[in-house]
């Protein structure tokens, strides 16, 4: 992602239209909620839990309203909406992704060389 370039917001309708975004923010707020590595735990987000699936859309929602609870965000996924709500998920880490320049080629920030 260009340094200079805001991240982006992923349009995803729930109890209302809301904008997801996994800025730096987002990712801390996953870490703080379940104690595991953002970096590490998206290499592979396959098999996501129940509690890793509502942690991740709470992380990516709290940005526009800090009261909301995980429960509160719990109760925004069904059957219904699981998939769209993975998809989404997956969307917004995916265009909002950390990357560093190594020569011509772009890392994403997990692989880049350590200083």
């Amino acid at each position: 992602m260009d340094k200079n370039k805001a991240a982006v917001y992923i349009d995803i309708v729930l109890d209302k239209p809301r904008k997801l975004l996994f800025d730096m923010n987002a990712m801390a707020t996953f870490e703080e909620t379940t104690k595991l590595n953002f970096f590490t735990f998206t290499k592979n987000m396959t098999n996501l839990s129940a509690i890793e699936l509502r942690a991740f859309l709470h992380a990516g929602l709290v940005h526009e309203d800090p009261s909301l609870t995980l429960k509160a965000v719990g109760a925004m996924i069904g059957p219904e909406n699981m998939q769209q709500v993975h998809s989404s998920i997956i969307k917004s880490i995916s265009v909002n992704n950390p990357t560093v320049e190594k020569g011509d080629e772009k890392l994403p920030l997990e692989a880049s060389p350590q200083s």
